[in-house]
C-alpha cells in the first residue's frame, strides 16, 4: 500500500529531518548547575553593591523586588550581570549574581 504525500507532508518529514541533522533532536532538559557548583559574576561589587545567589523558584522581578522595592527594575541586575546572564530567561538556581 502507497501512502500519498501531500506538500505539507513532505515540508513536515523534510523540516524534522533537517533537525535531527543539525543536533536540534538531542535536546536536553534545562537544570540546575550541579549541588555545590557556583555560576559566579566574573567582576567583583563595586561599593554599594552586593551578591545574591539566586534560590530555585526566584525571578528577576523577585529579586527586583526583594532589593528594590520595584519588580520593573530587573533590567538594572541584567545590565549588572551581563557577563553570566546573557539572557533575561537564563536565569539558573545556584548563580552568584552582582546586585547594584
Amino acid at each position: 500500500m502507497r501512502i500519498p504525500w501531500t506538500r505539507l507532508g513532505v515540508l513536515v518529514f523534510a523540516a524534522c529531518a533537517i533537525l535531527l541533522m543539525s543536533g536540534c533532536g538531542n535536546l536536553k532538559k534545562r537544570t540546575a548547575a550541579p549541588t555545590g557548583t557556583r555560576i559566579l559574576s566574573a567582576r567583583t561589587p563595586a561599593p554599594g553593591e552586593e551578591y545574591y545567589d539566586v534560590q530555585r523558584g526566584d525571578t528577576l522581578c523577585s529579586i527586583a523586588r526583594k532589593f528594590y522595592d520595584a519588580p520593573s527594575a530587573w533590567k538594572k541586575i541584567v545590565e549588572a550581570n551581563s557577563d553570566v546572564l546573557k539572557d533575561p530567561k537564563g536565569l539558573r538556581p545556584n548563580m552568584r549574581l552582582i546586585i547594584p
